[in-house]
């Protein structure tokens, strides 16, 4: 039928979990801590937010964020929001790019950001493409397209 949470992507705050009803304003992003742009120079030590984890705090948070990426390309959909409410809390406002796990980080944040725009309802087609590909592949997950005059889904 559709997913009842949703996951929006608030640039330079991260991952806001929502009812789908919920019509609420978003969080301003002017408030966040974070840095303007994955781009942007590191800031200066002083200034650098490096997470206080352990090396096994830091591979576990990886695991989690590794957790995200195969429920998404697995199409298990509804697990993400629940998932992604635990994660924000040991991940924001933290320099995550700045630690041995950013790789992984990094990829989370490109698939809650994809999240946003997963249909709902998620669509059922009798007609499906597997597409294959690195990470940047990822942006044609799950979304429809028409072929011929049919509805065809694009499944990672």
């Amino acid at each position: 039928p559709g997913l009842s949470k949703v996951v929006y992507w608030v640039p330079n705050l991260g991952s806001v979990v929502r009812d789908r009803s919920d019509t609420s304003a978003l969080p301003d992003p002017s408030q966040s801590t974070a840095l303007p742009s994955p781009a942007a120079p590191a800031p200066e030590k002083s200034q650098q937010k490096i997470p206080p984890y352990s090396p096994d705090e830091l591979d576990l948070l990886a695991l989690h964020f590794t957790m995200v990426k195969i429920l998404y390309v697995c199409g298990a959909l509804a697990l993400i929001p629940p998932l992604v409410q635990v994660i924000e809390v040991a991940r924001k406002g933290w320099d995550m790019h700045l630690t041995t796990i950013r790789n992984e980080h990094a990829y989370y944040c490109c698939v809650t950001q994809l999240f946003c725009s997963v249909p709902s309802p998620f669509p059922s087609t009798p007609k499906s493409i597997y597409v294959a590909g690195d990470s940047h592949s990822l942006s044609s997950a799950w979304q429809v397209i028409q072929i011929d005059g049919h509805d065809t889904q694009l499944i990672p």
